[in-house]
């Protein structure tokens, strides 16, 4: 697993030397026929890879049980040294931290080799990853701690091993196992569903829609079958009961796919399904809204073409940009990356059935490309042994060269190839998968290690004034209640600064009531939200409700939300050990504020007078407490004479220490906590509120980041 460190779309332009300019062509039809179509392009991939890792296998490199599992290291000037003086456990990195890391061996397999990964958050915020490995699929459970993806609950799982057919399994059986007592699941009996429909019961992958309730097998062999290894689209609205309405033969062979409900400015297919198909040497878009006729929107190829293999859409719910990654360009030396440096091409798609190849990103690190994708502006790009790299992209739309693209984190997984020319080989050994969420990371072997990519970035920022030390809370599930996008920014942001620390090891959750809409824009806010979550560090889990902004909201209705999030139903245990919001005075006054704090009285209240059966013990609710006029804007220097006082005075520690001992909720009244940040928080605290929550920044907000102590320090007084 991996943190990031902040990153909030803060590029510089970098015109790198010699960049290529690729563009889009023609589609050679002799050339396809004879090359792809007949699929000799991909066998002869497919050796190149077996060699590799053959190579690998025989020099004893994929026997994973010798890799040993690591904790978490600090990225410190560009290295992150997990076992001092081994430099086989020493990597490059850049705004990375390491978590953790386990072999595959650590995960249940026998072989030792593993595949794709794919995440999964349950209701209650829990986060899992699975693990596609040779020998089966492993799930690890990563809160506060073979092809497949996520359906909604369910994780869809193939293989291309021969009858295999696509398994349908229900991921919340692992929210009662007990992690010291691994469970084996019956291949048979404990999945939900199986489809085994396809032509010989394997497929190179499968990819979801959500929205429409399918799932799509693509390159599912033979290439003679009626379906041509193209799209097989799988009804899973019974999940029990997955059926075929149909596929798209049309252009044979499918490698990936993403397939959405089209949002864009083509308003010949707006709200019809589409799928944008990355077919070996095309861009393939297909209009699928009926699976039983569907159409070749456009097939277009591009300069350096060697193996089209996946791609994503920048925005979708604005279908203007793509990117795409080919697998052979670099391994082939042709076109623009024939240097060895990875390309990621460029396209514009605001027009289907016209697609223009608008430019590339080159990488600054020797390696080949694997799966990439996007969340909110950033590219998590896997970069086989130049391992996990992340790409700051919101420049795309208005400089579509890819000019303006910078990177902004990576993570190196592979040291044995540092010292080459150019910092890496051109070789199939290391990273194949990571996203957003979840990223799979390998080193000495094909697949050795689940990295998790929390949502947006680490915050590796200073807990106290002065490098002051004091306590804080710890390995509990934490949600911090607010009223409006930006007042994790405005008022909460040391207290989520210091939850959010990987040592602190929490589960944060920020749960917004409302998506600030009293001027039209709550869209937008709910957008700068998910970016602000940059700021408040990667594993700070957004929930975002679209409440009216009223004078009032009632304590019963804030009460009954709470309910129903995190204490459910009789005989479940409650999903939340800590409730941090604000006081009765509401900082500012805001009638928002104080309904939540009402609100979160009468929900903790409700636990204790109508307990839940098996809920345990009750929440904690922790309250941000309100200063007089002068001091609230008495900024930096009220912050530095508070955390001298608590120093003194030996304000907090204890609560912390307990949490972490036994996990124990406190009992005692009037215990407080002091959150502070030094010039970095406070510097990271700002951007978030200038840069993501641009939309509500008037002019007093500007003097507020200036002159308010909530920017510096937060007090948290324990209410029950």
């Amino acid at each position: 697993m991996v943190h990031l460190h902040p990153i909030l779309a803060l590029c510089a332009t970098l015109l790198l030397p010699g960049t290529a300019v690729a563009q889009e062509k023609e589609v050679r039809p002799n050339l396809a026929l004879e090359q792809y179509e007949s699929g000799a392009v991909h066998e002869w991939l497919m050796s190149k890879k077996k060699k590799s890792w053959d190579r690998q296998r025989d020099a004893g490199l994929l026997e994973s049980s010798q890799y040993p599992a690591l904790g978490y290291t600090a990225c410190k000037n560009g290295i992150a040294e997990a076992i001092p003086g081994d430099k086989s456990n020493t990597f490059r990195c850049n705004n990375a931290d390491l978590y953790s890391f386990l072999s595959h061996s650590d995960l249940g397999s026998k072989d030792g080799e593993g595949s794709s990964s794919w995440g999964w958050t349950s209701d209650d915020g829990r986060e899992f990853v699975a693990v596609g490995q040779a020998d089966g699929t492993a799930f690890v459970e990563i809160t506060a701690e073979g092809q497949l993806v996520v359906f909604k609950n369910y994780a869809i799982i193939g293989s291309e091993a021969v009858g295999h057919g696509i398994q349908i399994f229900d991921l919340t059986k692992l929210l009662d196992i007990d992690p010291a007592s691994p469970v084996v699941f019956d291949a048979k009996k404990d999945l939900t569903g199986h489809f085994s429909d396809l032509p010989v019961g394997r497929t190179h992958n499968v990819v979801v829609n959500e929205e429409r309730n399918y799932v799509v097998s693509v390159g599912a062999a033979p290439r003679d079958s009626a379906c041509r290894s193209g799209l097989i689209f799988i009804d899973l609205t019974d999940p029990s009961d997955p059926w075929s309405p149909g596929c798209a033969p049309g252009d044979g062979y499918v490698h990936d796919a993403q397939c959405l409900v089209y949002r864009g400015p083509d308003k010949r297919y707006e709200g019809r399904e589409i799928c944008y198909g990355y077919n070996e040497d095309t861009l393939t878009i297909y209009d699928v809204e009926d699976k039983n006729s569907t159409n070749i929107i456009s097939r277009t190829s591009y300069a350096g073409a060697s193996y089209t293999h996946q791609g994503w859409v920048l925005d979708v719910n604005n279908q203007e940009f793509l990117v795409l990654d080919d697998e052979l360009d670099e391994a082939n030396a042709v076109g623009p990356g024939a240097d060895g440096y990875p390309v990621t091409y460029i396209w514009d798609i605001r027009d289907l059935k016209k697609p223009k190849q608008t430019g590339i990103y080159k990488a600054k690190t020797k390696s080949i490309d694997h799966n990439h994708y996007v969340v909110d502006g950033l590219i998590y790009q896997s970069h086989y042994g130049a391992g996990l790299r992340v790409l700051d992209a919101t420049s795309i739309p208005r400089d579509p060269t890819g000019a303006s693209i910078c990177e902004v984190a990576h993570f190196d997984i592979y040291p044995e190839d540092d010292g080459e020319v150019g910092g890496g080989i051109v070789e199939f050994v290391g990273s194949w998968s990571s996203r957003s969420a979840i990223a799979m990371i390998g080193t000495r072997e094909l697949l050795l290690a689940a990295l998790v990519v929390l949502s947006a970035l680490y915050l590796n920022n200073t807990l106290s004034m002065a490098t002051a030390r004091l306590g804080t809370i710890t390995h509990k599930r934490v949600t911090l209640l607010i009223a409006h996008p930006d007042d994790e920014a405005m008022f909460f942001a040391p207290t989520v600064m210091a939850l959010t620390r990987p040592e602190a090891r929490n589960h944060v959750t920020i749960l917004c009531l409302s998506s600030g809409n009293a001027e039209g824009l709550g869209e937008i806010r709910k957008r700068s939200s998910c970016r602000a979550r940059s700021f408040s560090a990667c594993g700070a889990r957004m929930m975002l409700r679209s409440w009216t902004i009223l004078p009032v909201w009632s304590a019963e209705k804030v009460a009954t939300l709470l309910r129903e999030t995190f204490a459910t139903a009789p005989g479940q245990r409650h999903t939340l050990d800590v409730l941090i919001t604000f006081d009765s005075q509401g900082v500012s006054s805001h009638p928002n504020h104080i309904s939540l704090y009402h609100g979160a009285k009468t929900f903790v209240a409700s636990l204790v007078e109508k307990p839940l059966s098996g809920n345990g013990l009750p929440v904690d609710l922790y309250t941000l407490t309100t200063v007089g006029f002068l001091r609230k804007y008495a900024g930096v220097l009220d912050a530095v004479f508070k955390v001298a006082v608590d120093r003194v005075a030996g304000a907090g520690g204890t609560r912390g220490e307990l949490g972490k001992s036994d996990g124990l909720p406190a009992s005692s009244t009037g215990l407080t906590f002091t959150h502070g940040c030094g010039r970095k928080g406070w510097g990271t605290a700002r951007e978030a509120m200038t840069a993501a929550h641009v939309s509500q920044m008037k002019w007093f907000r500007y003097g507020w980041i200036v002159l308010s102590r909530y920017m510096y320090i937060n007090e948290l007084q324990l209410e029950n």
